[in-house]
């Protein structure tokens, strides 16, 4: 096995092979013009010339030094060498003054040509190079030019050198693919060499959800290697010869290259993982996973529906006092839970890293929206926010990354409040209206008479587009026996943004609680200078005319009308379905599956009524990770029996890494009546493609 000093020799201008290869045949060299007339020649001791064409080469065994003769009319000899993965190949053609001759690699299959050409008398010698795949090697020898008389021949020296690679201690090259990566690296210092034709290296790093991983890369002066990882984001610094990159683990293997972008030898990849001590835990503040960014709209309060879901059992409670954490692409937000008493003050500081911003926010029990904050650094680096508790209980604080990478401190007090000069930023937030839709009224009979709260602009801008009426037919509630139908009329659906939400209901409470009923006075002002501060003002301004940017949709409607049925025409009947959905594969992009949770619809008639509507049926399998570019997946789910299929909807909630979704198609067996629908979509369902929807109709085409 070929030791590091000796890789790091391979680089140089001649090897110590090829030095004696020189050495050994240096009286052939020096002596070798002759005429060929009459004698038989020995190229590479076999005997007679070496073949003239690269099919019928000779093969040469393994390392050594070969003579051979050219000139007059024998103007080629070709040589094969087989090798194996990670082979490093270093050749030597040493001929002559009197003549020029050229030399050729041809790795197999490569396309590639590796040449030297130098001059009459000069050493043509290839710079190591490692080839792509096992097989074989081609070494082509040409006389290139011959100084008077034309006919003499010489004889050459061909020196060959194999070593081979040990990537990582594998004593063989690593995997040039991603796809195709097979080495674990656990937390160390590994070697690796990058040379012509082998231009990367990928390994896997598989660590605990949360850690910190630090990739150090160091590489030579004269090259340029950079390090690659596909699967996350990292933020990463470089110098003349180093990179160093960090990342937050997840549950899933990630992956590491080091790419060749110009020169070639060895580099050194050092590989360190520590635990996060976020007010010293020994872990990460908010787990990554642990915050989801949707809850069933059937099962919860307006204020909860537009805000991300906390899981209070794995907020960290910390006590008054200091304490640090640690934010970096990947992990973009620490949460923290406090027990407080109403009346008091909670004091919060925070410092943190120059060339970071950070932003420290506020949440009331129970609350979706922030109720106080700031944004800290370009410049700013400390901070503070004061917040006077209305409430007894456990409230929560949020250090959320905007940018950078580092450590922030941040204090922690109460004191006693002093005063009622502080405005209570409470929310009065309505109930979602709907029978198992995520519908809300348009009018909710709110004091300050706001209409389609949590929508971008004013009331139910002219930024919302109609949707069609939405009829359910249900269980009578005094005998399931009979059935009734809802209709939702004159339906809108309207752009949404937490911002937008956090501004409506920041109004509401104005009027409610403070009796500010006027647009214009300090507390709706004060809510207009939060939005600015935590959105910037461009965002607002585009907000108040109804205009994005958004990070969902909401479906509002007038009150629902109940109105009864034939009460003999029986209660309602629920079937089971077969759903087969097909997840697109585009060749030109990526990103087609989605992370998020997929909820689908049927609408169909029952009792003669058309469009009506199923209630949302999330598709989902146990351990399974469905909605994969390319992927089938398969749910047997129980809905209403339809009288026929006229459509479905599908939605999904804009959660996960990679919640944008290109489905193909949909297909609806009912079992026991064994008919069949296809609703051909081929679109996206993505906040960032088309036309931004995450809730779209489709319909659906008898099979029969």
């Amino acid at each position: 096995m070929a030791t590091s000093d000796q890789r790091r020799s391979l680089p140089g201008k001649r090897g110590s092979v090829v030095r004696m290869g020189i050495v050994l045949c240096i009286v052939s060299v020096l002596f070798g013009s002759f005429p060929l007339y009459g004698q038989a020649q020995d190229d590479a001791g076999c005997g007679s010339d070496a073949a003239d064409s690269e099919e019928d080469a000779y093969m040469l065994e393994g390392d050594g030094c070969w003579s051979g003769t050219l000139g007059d009319q024998d103007k080629d000899d070709w040589y094969a060498i087989d090798v194996d993965r990670g082979t490093i190949l270093s050749v030597c053609l040493s001929f002559p003054d009197s003549i020029d001759l050229d030399l050729t690699i041809d790795p197999v299959g490569s396309g590639r040509l590796y040449r030297d050409s130098d001059g009459f008398g000069i050493d043509e010698i290839l710079e190591p190079y490692a080839p792509e795949d096992p097989g074989l090697c081609y070494l082509h020898v040409h006389v290139h030019r011959v100084q008077r008389p034309y006919n003499q021949v010489c004889t050459y020296t061909l020196s060959v050198e194999t070593q081979q690679q040990d990537d990582a201690g594998t004593a063989t090259d690593a995997t040039d693919s991603r796809g195709q990566a097979d080495v674990v690296l656990p937390p160390g210092t590994y070697r690796g060499t990058l040379l012509h034709s082998d231009d990367a290296d990928w390994y896997i790093v598989d660590f605990d959800q949360g850690q910190l991983i630090t990739v150090r890369l160091t590489f030579p002066s004269d090259a340029d290697f950079q390090l690659r990882s596909p699967t996350r984001p990292w933020s990463c610094a470089r110098s003349d010869h180093e990179e160093v990159c960090h990342y937050i683990a997840t549950d899933d293997p990630q992956y590491v290259g080091v790419q060749r972008d110009q020169g070639k030898g060895d580099y050194e990849l050092q590989v360190e993982v520590e635990n996060q001590d976020d007010a010293g835990s020994g872990a990460d503040a908010f787990p990554i996973g642990h915050a989801s960014h949707h809850v069933d709209s059937q099962h919860v309060s307006y204020g909860e529906f537009i805000s991300p879901a906390r899981h209070e059992d794995d907020v960290l409670l910390v006590p008054p006092g200091d304490f640090e954490g640690f934010l970096a692409t990947g992990d973009e937000a620490d949460w923290y839970a406090v027990e407080m008493i109403k009346d008091d003050t909670l004091m919060l500081g925070v410092s943190v890293p120059e060339e970071a911003r950070m932003r420290l926010r506020i949440f009331r029990p129970g609350a979706g929206s922030p109720c106080d904050g700031g944004v800290f650094g370009s410049g700013d680096h400390v901070g503070a926010v004061e917040r006077l508790i209305s409430r007894d209980g456990t409230w929560f604080f949020e250090v959320g990354l905007i940018e950078g990478v580092g450590t922030y401190t941040v204090s922690v007090g109460t004191d006693q409040a002093t005063g009622d000069a502080d405005i209570d930023w409470e929310g009065f937030l309505p109930t979602a209206d709907g029978v198992s839709i995520p519908y809300l009224r348009k009018d909710p009979s709110v004091a300050s008479g706001s209409t389609c709260r949590g929508a971008c602009g004013g009331g139910c801008p002219d930024t919302c587009q109609d949707r069609p009426d939405i009829v359910r037919c249900v269980p009578a509630s005094s005998d399931n026996d009979a059935h009734v139908f809802v209709r939702y009329a004159n339906v809108i659906e309207c752009g949404t943004h937490v911002g937008c939400r956090f501004h409506d209901a920041c109004f509401d409470m104005c009027v409610e609680e403070y009796g500010e009923e006027s647009l214009v006075g300090p507390c709706h002002d004060g809510c207009s200078a939060q939005i600015v501060d935590l959105y910037g003002a461009a965002n607002g301004a585009s907000w108040m005319l109804g205009h994005g940017p958004y990070d969902g949709w909401f479906l509002f409607s007038d009150p629902p009308v109940w109105s009864p049925s034939d009460p003999e025409a029986g209660g309602v009947e629920y079937t089971e379905y077969l759903i087969d959905v097909d997840t697109g594969d585009i060749a030109w992009t990526l990103g087609e599956g989605t992370d998020a949770r997929v909820y689908l619809t049927l609408i169909g008639t029952l009792f003669g009524v058309p469009r009506c509507s199923s209630a949302e049926i999330r598709l989902d399998t146990p351990q399974h990770d469905d909605f994969e570019a390319g992927q089938h997946n398969s749910f047997v789910v129980s809905a209403e029996a339809f009288d026929s299929l006229e459509g479905i909807a599908l939605r999904h909630d804009n959660t996960g890494a990679f919640p944008g979704w290109y489905v193909d198609q949909v297909k609806v067996t009912d079992l026991p009546h064994d008919r069949s629908w296809q609703a051909d979509v081929d679109r996206w369902i993505a906040l960032d493609e088309e036309d931004g929807r995450l809730r779209a109709e489709f319909t659906a085409t008898p099979l029969d």
